[in-house]
């Protein structure tokens, strides 16, 4: 494992331009896993890496075009195929891992208007019916 840590703006760069940091990371033969304890650890590298995630995520969306273009002058329904996974893998991936800019938004507007107090009086009142009939069926031994 590299413990010396002179690549690591190299791994930054490298996420920049839309590789994953389990790519980036493997290219220099460290683990994700301890790439992510050293941020943890170094306040500025920790911006640094935010950073850079966020140009990942924008880069990976920017790759969608590619693919699309690929797809667009694909010679076989197999490659054309293989191509939609591969964008619905990466759509999938940035509405999960960046949701608050690649996510699905839902929005619901309602122009109409609900009277509470009209529905609870309602309420009410089908209750006060509902007494009505027990008691008759009292009266009349049917329950």
């Amino acid at each position: 494992m590299n413990t010396d840590k002179s690549f690591i703006t190299d791994v930054l760069a490298m996420m920049s331009s839309g590789q994953s940091l389990r790519i980036s990371c493997a290219s220099h033969d460290v683990s994700p896993t301890t790439f992510l304890r050293w941020v943890e650890a170094d306040p500025a590298l920790s911006v640094q890496y935010a950073h850079a995630r966020a140009e990942m995520f924008d880069a990976q969306a920017e790759m969608l075009e590619d693919i699309g273009l690929a797809a667009a002058n694909a010679e076989s329904a197999i490659e054309v195929a293989g191509l939609r996974l591969q964008s619905d893998n990466r759509k999938w991936l940035l509405s999960k891992l960046a949701s608050k800019k690649y996510g699905d938004r839902t929005t619901v507007i309602s122009e109409s208007t609900i009277n509470i107090r009209a529905l609870l009086d309602l309420r009410e009142q089908r209750l006060q019916t509902l007494d009505q009939v027990e008691q008759l069926a009292i009266g009349n031994g049917a329950l």
